[in-house]
């Protein structure tokens, strides 16, 4: 039963009822017993009531999270929480044509790109531009890519609303919504990251409770608070310190802190280089790297490759992922200048230096963050669907819910064979379920997964294969 609220003045009729019906003859206004001795003791009770309504509250958020939406509003708003809002999703959009280009061709900021409606919802997504981009002529053979035999310029776009449905695949941002002026198509060669949708209440309520236990950046509940209410583009952290095992940096630095994120902004970047010999690692100015997109004329994977840093330092600022020749393929002159156009993850610089300011720097501590391991997921199984039922549509739809358990799970999220199999079996469709193959991608296994504080798991659309059987 929820428990109502009672005011001071409630209290202080109460007091005035009580007293009157002891003995008639007082006057609680202006007789013997003054306000003076009413008015505190009112207002102490009003307090006392305000007290059990807060843990009847908190009760509710954590047995039954029966708040509508706008009570969980009012009642974070205490606690100087909002809900946060969906958050845009991060692109990189490369802009392409066959033939030499004669003058400067400049893409404006705001320039809108939209993918083609997804054939099972029917939603198409729209992606704005950022920054003014030109490809300049003059330079035009810095722009041409080997493989694909085009000019490209690639440019960094954003969604136009916040929405984890906008993290589209490879290839799907392909639609101009104005006339597409120097350039005859674009695309997006990477994935679409970062979007998210409205916090949910389940959401608001669990970073609640982290601002109750603390909100000093310099305990490990203020860091995670600081880190999910201001950089909106982080699904989850983990702080390590001490002689937690996975702070490998604490051997030669006592102080050291490593914050492991979930979370990608891409961000286009261009380094010239000079060429100092194959099969040595050429690290990269900006890190840490999310993909090589050019490096002159030369093909990736067959003349150079990508080379990510396995130190204490991966996937930080710190980190030195770098591009490397391979022996015997094709390499530029050693003392040759190169231009490598490639994506890094620009939320951990935006993270490292948001911990640089007065309020949220401590003394003798050195923190540093770091996009934690993605470990990719590889799912077989055989589906037996109950007569009556269109098979493709079921599978299609045991496909979606699987790929939303597993790519929704957060740091330390173990993938368990009970859980996916629960998922499935909820659907009455559905007459069998046998799994045949779970287990990380390259390897075979039929056990369930670990996922360590440091990692996440995820599955791609070619990883889940779910063979209809009769």
């Amino acid at each position: 039963m929820t428990i109502s609220r009672k005011t001071a003045d409630e209290y202080a009729q109460e007091i005035k009822d009580a007293i009157n019906s002891r003995n008639g003859s007082y006057d609680t206004e202006i007789g013997p017993i003054p306000d003076l001795a009413i008015v505190p003791m009112s207002s102490v009770f009003e307090l006392q009531n305000e007290r059990i309504r807060s843990v009847q509250q908190l009760l509710s958020l954590i047995n039954d999270g029966s708040f509508s939406d706008a009570d969980l509003d009012d009642f974070i708003f205490n606690e100087q929480l909002i809900r946060l809002p969906g958050a845009k999703a991060q692109v990189t959009l490369t802009f392409s044509r066959a033939t030499v280009p004669t003058s400067n061709i400049t893409i404006k900021a705001n320039y809108p790109v939209g993918t083609l409606p997804d054939e099972d919802t029917g939603q198409a997504f729209t992606f704005l531009t950022l920054t003014n981009t030109t490809l300049v002529a003059a330079n035009a053979p810095a722009y041409f890519n080997n493989t694909s035999q085009r000019y490209e310029l690639n440019v960094a776009a954003e969604g136009l609303v916040g929405s984890q449905s906008s993290n589209v695949g490879q290839n799907r941002i392909t639609r101009p919504l104005r006339p597409l002026v120097g350039f005859d198509s674009v695309t997006n060669q990477t994935v679409a990251t970062g979007g998210r949708d409205l916090e949910t209440n389940a959401e608001a309520i669990d970073r609640y409770f982290l601002s109750l236990m603390g909100t000093s950046p310099d305990v490990v509940n203020g860091i995670n608070k600081i880190v999910r209410d201001i950089f909106t583009s982080v699904v989850d952290s983990n702080v390590v310190f001490g002689n937690n095992p996975l702070n490998v940096r604490s051997a030669d630095d006592g102080g050291a802190v490593d914050v492991y994120i979930i979370g990608n902004t891409p961000s286009a970047a261009i380094d010239t280089i000079v060429f100092p010999g194959v099969d040595q690692v050429i690290p990269l100015l900006h890190q840490p790297v999310n993909s090589i997109i050019s490096a002159g004329s030369f093909i990736q994977g067959v003349d150079y490759v990508l080379v990510k840093d396995i130190s204490g330092n991966k996937g930080s600022i710190r980190a030195a992922d770098g591009i490397k020749w391979l022996p015997g393929a094709a390499a530029p002159v050693v003392g040759a200048v190169v231009i490598v156009t490639y994506t890094y993850n620009v939320l951990v610089q935006v993270l490292q230096d948001g911990f640089t300011t007065d309020d949220k720097n401590a003394p003798g501590r050195d923190i540093l963050f770091k996009v934690a391991d993605q470990i990719d997921i590889t799912l077989a199984a055989n589906i037996k669907i109950r007569p009556g039922f269109d098979v493709q549509t079921v599978v299609n739809a045991c496909s979606n819910a699987i790929l939303s358990l597993i790519n929704s799970d957060l740091l330390g999220a173990s993938v368990e064979a009970s859980d996916i199999q629960a998922v499935v079996r909820s659907f009455s469709s559905v007459d069998n379920f046998v799994i045949t193959n779970l287990a990380k991608v390259g390897f075979t296994g039929l056990v369930d997964i670990p996922i360590g504080p440091n990692e996440y798991p995820r599955i791609a659309t070619p990883d889940l294969i779910l063979t209809p059987v009769s």
